[in-house]
């Protein structure tokens, strides 16, 4: 007998509205980062990538990605606000230990919905992190 024989119980779980690939609505969403990478961009510049979870208040469990480039001062203050909202002083320098300690800390996230292009439909992004 396997797990859906024994019946699984799905009473905390929102159903779908318009499928996961679907954007959700704009708004003001509790997020946690659960995985970071230290990468580099397709312009061969050093990044962070950090995928964030949708805690709540809705879409528990939905995922959105953002990506930190190092070497550019849009990048740097977006990672230096991230931080920040997980309440930890980003005021004097960022490093790994203090990407890791912000890992699975909730945080307010303004999202916002970005139309469409040529190869990708609607999609979330993250307009702004909130102490």
């Amino acid at each position: 007998m396997d797990l859906l024989d024994q019946g699984i119980d799905v009473s905390n779980i929102e159903a779908s509205k318009g499928g996961a690939s679907e954007p959700m609505p704009a708004g003001d969403y509790t997020l946690a980062a659960a995985v970071f990478d230290k990468t580099t961009s397709s312009k061969g510049n050093p990044m962070v990538k950090i995928e964030f979870n949708v805690v709540g208040p809705s879409y528990a469990g939905r995922k959105v990605w953002e990506y930190f480039v190092l070497n550019q001062q849009v990048g740097l203050a977006r990672l230096k606000e991230f931080v920040g909202a997980t309440g930890q002083d980003a005021s004097q320098s960022l490093n790994t230990d203090m990407v890791r300690a912000s890992m699975g800390k909730q945080f307010t996230a303004a999202i916002k919905v970005e139309p469409a292009n040529g190869q990708y439909g609607e999609s979330n992004k993250i307009a702004g992190f909130k102490a």
